[in-house]
């Protein structure tokens, strides 16, 4: 598409950064009653998004540090393991060890392997972990109600970066749907999810 925007000049480490911030308020909203909730991530209730989020943003630390997890990798669509003493802790945990990583001189630099195993350049892994964060989150808020538009800036950063990386393969790895018919006319936050194979009015 001729008007999608130019792949970010701003490092995927900031990005990433930034879309933890859009999402946190989302995880700390998250009350007992609500893990039960459906979303749109088909067959996974909130409590299965959440531990998918938090357990792949975690793993990404080893990814970041161009290592491959000593335990079993928790990506795609297999839900992570209990979360522990609750969302938010587990969340911030893991995010602030994932953007350590990340913002670590030459993190961003060469190759590294993705959770799966095999090496993709270490930019194109960081934009996997910044738009599957980014993208979940919105599927969290529209579960919980919330708003849910994006910052338009990190929208149209992560529209980039989808159409760029986003393969068939890639698209199974991280467990997208397939492309929807985008909305007439619609915002980068509904072009976003569309294009990664969620219907924008969900609810």
């Amino acid at each position: 598409m001729s008007d999608l925007p130019a792949w970010p000049d701003t490092p995927m480490d900031a990005l990433l950064r930034e879309a933890v911030e859009w999402v946190r308020p989302a995880v700390a909203a998250v009350a007992e009653g609500d893990l039960v909730r459906p979303t749109p991530c088909a067959e996974w209730s909130v409590s299965d998004l959440l531990a998918h989020m938090i357990g792949a943003l975690s793993d990404m630390r080893f990814t970041a540090a161009k290592q491959l997890a000593d335990h079993p990798q928790v990506f795609g669509r297999t839900p992570a393991p209990a979360l522990g003493a609750g969302p938010l802790a587990a969340f911030d945990d893991a995010a602030a060890a994932t953007l350590a990583a990340w913002s670590a001189p030459g993190a961003l630099d060469g190759n590294t392997p993705l959770p799966v195993g095999f090496e993709v350049p270490a930019v194109m892994a960081a934009g996997i972990n910044f738009f599957d964060t980014l993208v979940h989150g919105w599927d969290l808020r529209v579960a919980l109600g919330l708003p849910a538009d994006m910052p338009v800036h990190l929208a149209d950063a992560a529209l980039a970066v989808t159409h760029t990386i986003v393969s068939a393969d890639v698209r199974a790895l991280v467990g997208f749907d397939a492309e929807r018919p985008p909305v007439d006319d619609g915002s980068p936050t509904e072009r976003l999810v569309a294009f990664l194979g969620r219907p924008a009015s969900w609810r």
